[in-house]
């Protein structure tokens, strides 16, 4: 992860991933890791369409106004009026989710000896999303502030763009490293 003079690691270092352990898992098994996919699909849809408003503002294809009602339309909004952001209410429910992981879900798998590395791995990347949030939520207000600086836009689309990149990332490695774990031992999730 690199570390970006303002504080946190600002990205991922994939190759520095531990290796991801086998668990042998029956099909009436399966239950938690389908919770799991469900609440990250739910994501990654939400981070898709907020990325697609940007693209289609920085393209010059939307206009601010046509940027606000677009993103009014998605399930995560209101986070104009609520949150005064974009990100809002994604970005909470992102952090909501890392805190539960953290506290609930990895606790009962790191019993295991194979999982160690890995969860260690995990939340050092929650760590990067959550500083990858707080970028995302500086350049929105940039963007709010002035919504006619070419700047200001690109700047939101390139926090868009990373943060989809690392949460995309991050999911993937995590599912490929915890969903039959998930099963094997049980864990509710």
């Amino acid at each position: 992860m690199t570390v970006d003079d303002k504080g946190p690691a600002l990205e991922l270092d994939e190759a520095a991933r531990p290796a991801v352990p086998t668990f042998e898992v029956a099909a009436q098994q399966r239950n938690g890791s389908r919770h799991l996919r469900a609440i990250h699909e739910h994501h990654r849809r939400q981070l898709s369409g907020l990325k697609k408003i940007f693209s289609d503002l920085e393209r010059g294809d939307a206009s601010a106004d046509d940027m606000v009602t677009a993103a009014q339309s998605l399930s995560m909004t209101d986070n104009l009026r609520r949150f005064g952001t974009l990100c809002g209410q994604e970005c909470q429910a992102l952090v909501f989710h890392h805190q539960i992981e953290d506290g609930a879900m990895y606790p009962q798998l790191q019993r295991s000896e194979e999982l160690k590395a890995v969860i260690d791995q995990l939340m050092a990347e929650h760590q990067v999303v959550h500083a990858q949030i707080v970028a995302l939520w500086d350049a929105t207000t940039a963007f709010l502030e002035k919504p006619d600086d070419p700047t200001k836009r690109r700047e939101l689309g390139r926090a868009i763009e990373r943060l989809q990149k690392t949460v995309l990332s991050h999911f993937g490695y995590e599912e490929d490293a915890l969903l039959d774990a998930i099963d094997h031992f049980s864990v509710a999730i």
